[in-house]
Parts: structure tokens; C-alpha cells; sequence
């Protein structure tokens, strides 16, 4: 049985924790990566002398789980932070550390990846430099239609994107989901049973196949010869990739589930690594 050690918080995993961290640097590596690809013509900055199909490889393989391991960590330790702060302070803390920072830095940090993209391309003049260009994009933040972002002058989160829709999560799970506490506390001592390696490996593979069919899906609907990957915006609020936002769901979901079945702490790991690198490959 393969347990994980905790540090000084009962609820926190340090396995988990690690795995945090290592995702974020990883973005860091996705987003440097990306400036020397082919795919992403819209990134701020690309240095297409320099690019590099080895680069393309390195976008591929990070995109594929980068996000979705992150969702699912927030999932996991959604509950405990229910548990620990109760409905309302919980959706206070959540708003507060997610709401408000996007209110604070859409304005500042967006309009400025635009500008850049014009202005390392040579395509953007204007009289009033980036004030006039910050004025021109934040405009269209008032065409709060649904629609399908098409320029980067498009009011838009940049890289913010998953800070709102990760804020949505919360706010859903907060209100639909009973309080774990009182759940815990009307269930005897000792009486969640450890989940079986086949009935892990079941819920593992299941997901996996519901975010392929589900990518498949929302690509041939969304997604087209001129725009591979698009971004759908609502009202500007929301905005995330159809092709992977049900991947989301899905692993914010796995997330409080393998809380709940204790995952890490009394599940021993199913199947071998050799299985799970097939299995990962496969379904990516």
C-alpha cells in the first residue's frame, strides 16, 4: 500500500502539495514554450525564426494534463476547506482570493498582452500609445454576448481565465453539495471502507474516456480550419476552451471524490506504472 506523508495540517497531503507546485512551474515552461512554437499564432510574443517543432511537442504534452491535475487538486481539497470554514465564509474566501484579483488585474494585465502582440509584429500606431489601445479593448467589454473570441483586441481574462472559472467551481460546489461536515459527523467512526484498486482503476479510466469523447465532441462542433482551438466567451464573464472545459468539470469532480474515498492517504495505487503510462498515452 502506497500512502502519502502529511505535514502538520491533517487535511494537506504534501504529495499533493508538491504536485501543485510542480504543475505551476510547468505552465511557466508551457507559456516560455509556447513563443517558440507553431501553434498559437495569437501569443504575445513568437519568435518565428526560432521556431521549433520540438517546442510544438512540448505544448502538446503539457496542455494534455497541466490544467486538468490542477482542477483536480482544488477539487480535492475543496471539502476539507468547507469543512474548516463552513458555506459562507468558504464562498467569502473564494471570492475574495479569486474574485477580486480578477476584477483588479483583468484591466491592468489583459489589454497589455494585446498591445504587445501589435507591437512586437509592428502593427499597432497610435497617438496615445497603450492608453489609447487600453481604451479601444476595454470598450468591448460591454458586448456581453455569447461568442467565440476571434482578435486579440477582444475583451478578454489572458491567462486569467482559470481563476474565473475556478471561481464558478466553487461557487457550485458550495451550494449544491450538502456540508461534508455534517456528513462525516453522522457517519460512524472508522466506517468508509478503502476503495478497491479495481474500483479506482474503474473511475480513473472512466474519466479519462468522457474527457476524450467529450473533446471530440466539442471539436467537431467548435473548432474549424481557421480556428483550431477556439475560446468561447460568455457575457465575458466566463471564457475557457469547449474542448477541455468538461475535462475540468470532470477532474474538479474526481477531485472531491478521491477525497471522500480517502485517495492518497488509505487506497493503495491500482495497477502498475507501466499500465498508467499506456493508459495516459491512449486517452491524451
Amino acid at each position: 500500500m502506497v500512502t502519502s506523508p502529511k505535514n502538520n495540517n491533517q487535511d494537506r497531503i504534501l504529495f499533493l502539495d508538491n504536485l501543485r507546485y510542480l504543475m505551476v512551474m510547468l505552465v511557466v515552461v508551457l507559456h516560455a514554450a509556447t513563443s517558440y512554437s507553431n501553434f498559437v499564432p495569437w501569443w504575445s510574443v513568437k519568435e518565428v525564426n526560432e521556431s521549433s517543432v520540438f517546442f510544438d511537442v512540448v505544448l502538446m504534452l503539457l496542455s494534455a494534463f497541466l490544467m486538468p491535475v490542477l482542477y483536480f487538486i482544488a477539487g480535492y481539497f475543496a471539502i476539507p476547506s468547507f469543512r474548516k470554514n463552513g458555506r459562507w465564509f468558504f464562498l467569502r474566501r473564494k471570492v475574495k482570493r479569486l474574485g477580486l484579483p480578477l476584477l483588479l488585474m483583468i484591466p491592468l494585465v489583459s489589454p497589455f498582452f494585446g498591445y504587445v502582440y501589435h507591437y512586437t509584429r509592428h502593427e499597432y500606431s497610435s497617438f496615445f500609445g497603450f492608453g489609447g489601445y487600453w481604451l479601444d479593448y476595454m470598450s468591448s467589454a460591454l458586448d456581453v454576448r455569447i461568442k467565440i473570441l476571434t482578435s486579440v483586441d477582444q475583451f478578454s481574462h489572458s491567462h486569467l481565465w482559470f481563476m474565473s472559472l475556478l471561481l464558478l467551481f466553487f461557487i457550485l460546489f458550495a451550494l449544491l453539495v450538502r456540508n461534508p461536515a455534517q456528513r462525516e459527523t453522522a457517519s460512524p467512526q472508522g466506517s468508509h471502507e478503502t476503495p478497491s484498486p479495481g474500483s479506482t482503476l474503474a473511475v480513473l479510466t472512466g474519466v479519462g474516456f468522457l474527457t476524450m469523447l467529450s473533446t471530440f465532441i466539442a471539436d467537431s462542433i467548435f473548432a474549424n480550419p481557421s480556428n483550431p482551438d477556439p475560446w468561447v466567451s460568455i457575457a465575458n464573464i466566463l471564457q475557457f476552451q469547449p474542448g477541455k472545459v468538461v475535462s475540468y468539470v470532470l477532474y474538479f469532480g474526481l477531485g472531491v471524490y478521491a477525497f471522500q474515498k480517502k485517495w492518497f492517504v488509505a487506497a493503495e495505487w491500482p495497477g502498475r506504472l507501466s499500465l498508467w503510462t499506456v493508459l495516459a498515452l491512449l486517452l491524451s
